[in-house]
């Protein structure tokens, strides 16, 4: 006899329950397209189904599903059951190529009678997308984010909880809707990528770009859960930085398959075909690094500024007034902003305002997260001591800083 488990897989009003490990939850799918795949995965959904044939290009890392704008669209499994779950996030990403109409991005849709439904389209007039749930005319709420302009990959997410709708576009807030009730989904819906039922099919309402990432885990994920994640796409990582005459600096990059990569100027760098070289600059310059693929180009640059030893000031060592560890991977950590002066770091320590220790090292490249015992500092002023030897001689800095949350 079948062991039941008794963990609710969907949602409570379907009653569909998980079995034993004979039978999996189909709660979650995942769609990366590497290799040209069509197939979920995780093994939870049937495979993509092409209206055509398949297309795949560069994509976010490797490959991503490419839609003509239009006959080359896609079409999934029913998934009325997952956008039916008490509790969802659904994401993906996706680069245009034509700027000139409004396009289907994604649909769970019967018709286009805006029943029981939800569909994102791309607005590339406005710089923005549109999400659209609906249970009937009427009854419905629309959302439009605005994507980055500078960006060739936008990212898209949108979560449900109860009755309660988040809409991200390119990692940022965009709204919040609660419906009271939740919207459903209505049964006969047909799920499709760059296309809906709205448009007819071979128009140029079909989208025009490449597909990627297409995710739906069955819980919700936040804001900060979002930035986490985010790989930066096509981006620089490495902050403006300084440094002394002569050294180098390693540079890094978010995930990109792109197919040309242009570094201007090129002076100094070891290797300017590559997406991460070794640059090495006699003075200080800011370098631009062009990236093209799929018919979209997009700029990113680093300023490295570059430091003369005769001119060091051993007394001006440099700390940031404020800082923000909110796990948005921007100035989240805290440090000596210039310790390239420092021949050896005796001590930096960060105090609380009533004078407890709360971190401390000798290590010039350690910084403080915002963690005291395991436990995240509350916002507002502390203080720290840097004790360090440069040009020989013993020097000792102090003051304040804020912490925001």
């Amino acid at each position: 006899m079948l062991n039941f488990s008794r963990i609710l897989c969907l949602s409570l009003a379907m009653s569909l329950f998980c079995f034993s490990s004979a039978v999996q939850c189909q709660n979650s799918f995942e769609f990366n397209f590497d290799g040209c795949s069509l197939s979920d995965s995780q093994g939870n959904v049937g495979d993509i189904t092409p209206n055509t044939l398949v297309q795949c290009v560069c994509g976010v890392e490797a490959d991503g599903l490419d839609c003509d704008g239009s006959n080359v669209f896609y079409q999934m499994d029913d998934l009325t059951a997952y956008f039916s779950l008490p509790e969802y996030t659904f994401e993906f990403d996706f680069l245009a190529k034509n700027n000139n109409q409004v396009q289907a991005l994604f649909s769970v849709m019967k018709d286009c009678s805006k029943d029981s439904m939800v569909a994102f389209q791309y607005i590339p007039q406005d710089n923005e997308v549109e999400l659209v749930i609906s249970r009937i005319i009427g009854d419905s709420w629309t959302e439009r984010g605005a994507i980055n302009p500078d960006l060739c990959w936008h990212h898209v997410a949108f979560t449900k909880s109860g009755s309660e709708y988040v809409f991200y576009v390119d990692y940022n807030f965009v709204g919040a809707f609660d419906n009271l009730t939740p919207f459903p989904v209505h049964p006969q819906s047909v799920s499709s990528i760059g296309f809906s039922p709205c448009v007819v099919a071979g128009t140029d309402n079909t989208f025009n770009g490449v597909i990627d990432n297409v995710i739906f885990t069955p819980t919700v994920k936040t804001g900060v859960q979002l930035s986490n994640e985010n790989s930066f796409v096509d981006l620089i990582l490495n902050n403006d930085t300084t440094i002394v005459q002569g050294e180098a600096v390693q540079i890094f990059s978010g995930a990109s398959c792109s197919s040309t990569v242009d570094w201007n100027p090129t002076s100094g760098i070891d290797d300017p075909s590559q997406l991460e070289p070794l640059i090495t600059p006699d003075a200080s310059t800011t370098y631009y690094r062009t990236l093209t693929h799929n018919g979209c180009t997009m700029t990113d640059s680093v300023r490295i500024n570059v430091f003369d030893p005769a001119d060091l000031d051993c007394s001006k060592l440099l700390m940031p007034n404020i800082f923000t560890p909110n796990g948005d991977n921007t100035n989240d950590r805290y440090g000596i902003a210039n310790d390239f002066i420092i021949d050896e770091l005796l001590a930096f320590s960060i105090f609380s305002r009533w004078g407890e220790l709360l971190f401390t090292t000798n290590s010039k490249g350690e910084t403080w997260d915002g963690i005291y015992k395991d436990t995240p500092a509350m916002s507002g002023m502390y203080m720290y001591q840097v004790d360090y030897l440069c040009g020989g001689q013993e020097q000792t800095a102090r003051g304040s800083f804020g912490l925001m949350r």
